[in-house]
């Protein structure tokens, strides 16, 4: 249970930090990462790192967590496709949009051999680039 509430406590700081939302996708970020910790199996300690900007940890496990995220929050769909009008709306509902769009434009292009890889590439590049 501590590291339940640890993980929760420190993605609500990330997710606070990297961009302006609303309380409501907060709460949904928090049920989206903790169902996809459960559905791959990937490693609390692995999300928690991945979450803090931490991308050492490279295995399939932690870049298919990132592509069930992105399916769960309506970035990516089933086969991997990464959305980009869905990312630019959702970013942009407390952001300025133009800034959203420069951000998806500069991540969207990020691809990776699988669609998992592919989604740990924008999520990385998302961090990277979360001050455009």
């Amino acid at each position: 249970m501590a590291k339940s509430l640890r993980i929760i406590i420190v993605i609500a700081a990330i997710v606070t930090v990297c961009t302006a939302i609303t309380d409501e996708q907060k709460k949904k970020a928090l049920v989206h990462v903790e169902k996809c910790t459960a559905k791959i199996g990937v490693s609390r300690d692995d999300v928690m790192k991945v979450l803090m900007g931490d991308f050492s940890v490279t295995d399939t496990n932690i870049e298919c967590f990132a592509k069930c995220f992105f399916e769960e929050s309506g970035f990516m769909n089933a086969e991997g496709e990464f959305l980009d009008e869905v990312a630019i709306e959702k970013l942009s509902i407390n952001a300025d949009r133009n800034k959203a769009e420069a951000l998806v434009n500069t991540c969207k292009l990020r691809l990776g051999s699988t669609p998992c890889e592919t989604a740990y590439k924008i999520y990385q590049c998302y961090i990277a680039h979360k001050a455009i």
